[in-house]
């Protein structure tokens, strides 16, 4: 782990925190599970045995548990076998070597389940009673001992410490294949070329040392600027990359993804983020990825569980053999005395694996908490941003009305569904908002006629918004106000009417909002090809219509 020293906090408090850094996760590919559980597991050991002092024990390369504590290191190792297959899992502790008070720990789980292939799990954590553990994240040294020695995947695509140069046309559609790959676990890091460079096919950042860093916890990909073209003709340029920035394509991503999820980068020296600083950013944020991607106890099997079932399963062992001694008639009482000592001592030993345990537990708990933490500054920074963004955009737009210009007038519309959710974010900011379960219901929209439903919610973001900010709020008025038409037409056959008994509640930015009103056309029709709903409410406090479902009927108890 390399530590920058202007990233060394020197601030400390007055508790030790143990927080966990990153998460690897993967399959170790091989023809036989057994010889590539056992090849991971010996590069494991080879791997612990580089960084302590002393021989690791015999047990240790037989494949059982052990107990290695020399030199003020710690090394534990627990094996259990089941019907279900086999688990071996490692603790290794390592003091820091610049930082006082600061200890790395490293838990290594592998499995081999029956007839599928061995899974392995890295956990990164740190103990330290600084209040800021601000750092460069990087993989620890085992990933990539494994990853060169047993071959790493995650799902279906293979995890390599060197980054994926895009220098012809097959290796760009595997790249569009793997961005819209469903099965794909990690983001994809592509660092664009800049064509206004001498050397427009590199990327701006060191790719190399990145992509070590980053080892199982994405796939860094270099796309030369003549390549980023073609992928700007097939996602669009909000959703490309160019001129030397980098984005991280996070899981999930596919055509119709907002931009703002999948984060661009722009390097400028001296101007924006330099190379440096923004390599360390997208480590931090392919580290956060790891955390919030993978699940402890279900993608990923901890130590202490592991070392809790082997001691359980000892005192079940030594239990059934002291019984068959004590029932014994010729067994002396010092071969008996000897058992029960020994069932004592397994019995001890069990309850420092639950207590480490427990321990464990309110670990994590507290990591989970911090997290939170993190999440909620960063939401409300988010949020403080975007409503001086807002404010500025409406007044910007007020400007332009006092010298009667219309700033729709010329607007065009989105042709596709596709780009629906995006026109909405880039001409509708600030006076209409999608939340998720309406840009979810827009990825799978059948209607037929989206210039109808653009052309309702910029009815909607303009005169009705500018009437409900005036203060008309009588449901008779307000569905007259600003309209074209008569029985309050907006549009022929398109009206806008409180939902009545269809009225239902949802959760925007953290309040409980009600969506009181809809735009609908007529003819009471289901069929998804032709049926308009939009679904929305006006919210005071930012003066935005609030759209919490479209583009079809909602569904109901009562439908």
């Amino acid at each position: 782990m390399s530590v920058p020293p202007e990233f060394a906090s020197k601030r400390r408090s007055s508790q030790t925190v143990e927080r966990e850094i990153l998460r690897v996760v993967a399959s170790v590919q091989g023809e036989d599970s057994k010889d590539t559980f056992e090849q991971a597991r010996n590069e494991t050991l080879n791997w612990v045995k580089n960084r302590t002092a002393g021989k690791l024990p015999k047990t240790a390369w037989d494949g059982k548990g052990f107990d290695h504590l020399v030199g003020g290191r710690t090394v534990l190792a627990r094996s259990v076998d089941t019907e279900m297959g086999a688990i071996w899992a490692l603790r290794a502790d390592d003091p820091d070597k610049t930082i006082p008070g600061r200890t790395w720990i490293t838990e290594v789980t592998i499995g081999r389940p029956k007839k599928a292939l061995s899974e392995m799990s890295i956990r990164l954590m740190a103990i330290s009673s600084e209040t800021d553990l601000l750092i460069s994240p990087h993989v620890p040294g085992i990933v990539r001992q494994v990853a060169n020695k047993c071959h790493l995947c995650a799902g279906r695509h293979a995890i390599t410490e060197e980054p994926k140069y895009i220098g012809s046309d097959e290796d760009f559609n595997e790249l569009i294949g793997l961005l819209e790959s469903s099965g794909r676990r990690l983001p994809v890091i592509v660092a664009s070329g800049d064509d206004r460079t001498p050397d427009p096919d590199s990327p701006l950042i060191d790719t190399t040392t990145l992509a070590v860093a980053t080892l199982g916890l994405a796939h860094v990909v270099v796309l030369p600027a003549s390549r980023s073209y073609a992928l700007s003709d097939t996602f669009g340029k909000d959703l490309s990359v160019f001129h030397g920035a980098i984005r991280m394509y996070k899981c999930g991503f596919d055509r119709s993804a907002n931009p703002y999820d999948h984060p661009l980068r722009f390097v400028r020296q001296g101007v924006s983020i330099g190379p440096d600083e923004c390599e360390i950013e997208l480590r931090r944020l392919a580290a956060h990825e790891s955390l919030r991607h993978t699940k402890l106890g279900d993608d990923v099997v901890l130590f202490a569980d592991v070392r809790s079932e082997a001691a359980r399963r000892e005192v079940a062992s030594r239990e059934s053999v002291t019984e068959r001694l004590i029932r014994g008639t010729r067994v002396t009482a010092e071969r008996q005395i000897r058992a029960l000592k020994q069932e004592v001592r397994a019995r001890k030993s069990e309850v420092e694996a639950l207590e480490a345990q427990v321990k464990s537990a309110e670990s994590h708990s507290k990591q989970y908490f911090l997290l939170a933490e993190q999440e909620e500054e960063r939401a409300e920074v988010a949020e403080k941003t975007q409503q001086g963004l807002r404010a500025h955009i409406l007044s910007l737009r007020e400007r332009l009305s006092q010298q009667q210009v219309d700033p729709d007038c010329d607007l065009e519309f989105p042709q596709i569904w596709d780009e629906f959710a995006e026109w909405c974010d880039e001409h509708l900011a600030g006076r209409l908002v999608l939340v998720p379960q309406a840009r979810r219901g827009i990825k799978k929209a059948q209607l037929h006629d989206t210039r109808l439903a653009a052309e309702c919610l910029l009815w909607l973001s303009s005169a009705y918004r500018i009437d409900r900010m005036q203060g008309i709020s009588d449901a008779q008025d307000v569905t007259r106000a600003r309209v074209v038409g008569q029985d309050g037409e907006i549009l022929s056959g398109i009206v806008n009417r409180p939902c009545g008994a269809d009225e239902f509640p949802f959760y925007w930015q953290g309040r409980r909002l009600n969506a009181d009103w809809h735009v609908k056309n007529g003819g009471n029709t289901r069929d998804p090809g032709r049926c308009l709903r939009i679904y929305y409410c006006y919210d005071d406090d930012t003066q935005q219509i609030v759209v919490a479902d479209m583009p079809a009927h909602r569904r109901t108890g009562a439908t």
